[in-house]
C-alpha cells in the first residue's frame, strides 16, 4: 500500500462543483442586494433633505431680507427630483415662478417616486376620522417657525390643496418593483420603512 498525500480526481471534482455552486447562488442576488442597496440610499437622501428643510425652517434661514417658512415639494408623479423651497408669499405650496426654489434634489440612481397607479406615490393619512388618500399628484412638506410641527399639504389631480394630513408616506420605488416608505408625522417624526 502506498500512502498518498495528494488529492484524488473525485475530490477535486466535488470541490469544484461546491464552489460553482456557492458562486452561482451569490452572483443570483447580487442584482437584489444592489437594488436594495440603492433604495435604501435613496429614502435616506429623502429623509435627510426633509431634516434639511426643517432645519432651514426652524433654525432661521434669511432668504431675500425676511425669514419665510421652507418646505419641499413632491411632484407631479411620477417623479425622479423634488425641490427645496422657500415659502416666500406663505400660501403653504411651492410656486415655480415665484423664485422660491433653492435646491433640486435628484433622487438616487434605480429610484423614483411613483404614481398611485403604480402603488404607491404620496399618501396622505388623517387620524381623526380614520381617512386615506392615495391619490395624491403632488405633496409640500412645511417648516414654520416658531411652531415645531410639519404642515404637509397634499394636492390631487386638479392642483387643489388638500387639508393638511397627520402623516405623509413617500414611496420610493426601484425600476425592479422593490419599494421603501418615508413616513413623515406632522409631531416632527420621520422614519423610513
Amino acid at each position: 500500500m502506498r500512502n498518498s498525500e495528494a488529492f484524488t480526481l473525485i475530490e477535486i471534482t466535488v470541490s469544484v462543483g461546491i464552489l460553482l455552486i456557492v458562486s452561482a447562488l451569490i452572483l443570483a442576488s447580487y442584482p437584489k442586494l444592489g437594488d436594495n442597496a440603492d433604495l435604501t440610499q435613496a429614502a435616506k437622501i429623502v429623509e435627510s433633505s426633509i431634516r434639511k428643510a426643517e432645519f432651514y425652517g426652524l433654525g432661521v434661514r434669511e432668504t431675500s431680507g425676511s425669514f419665510p417658512a421652507y418646505g419641499l415639494f413632491f411632484g407631479p408623479l411620477p417623479a425622479v427630483s423634488y425641490i427645496l423651497f422657500a415659502d416666500i408669499n406663505g400660501n403653504n405650496t411651492y410656486e415655480p415662478l415665484g423664485g422660491e426654489k433653492i435646491e433640486t434634489y435628484s433622487i438616487y440612481k434605480i429610484a423614483y417616486i411613483p404614481d398611485a397607479s403604480e402603488g404607491g406615490g404620496l399618501c396622505g393619512i388623517r387620524l381623526n376620522p380614520l381617512e386615506t388618500k392615495c391619490d395624491l399628484t403632488a405633496l409640500n412638506i412645511i417648516f414654520r417657525r416658531p411652531n415645531p410641527d410639519i404642515f404637509l399639504y397634499g394636492e390631487d389631480d386638479w392642483g387643489a390643496i388638500a387639508e393638511p394630513f397627520d402623516k405623509i408616506e413617500i414611496t420610493v420605488k426601484s425600476s425592479r418593483g422593490n419599494s421603501k416608505k418615508v413616513v413623515v408625522w406632522r409631531s416632527g417624526q420621520i422614519s423610513t420603512e
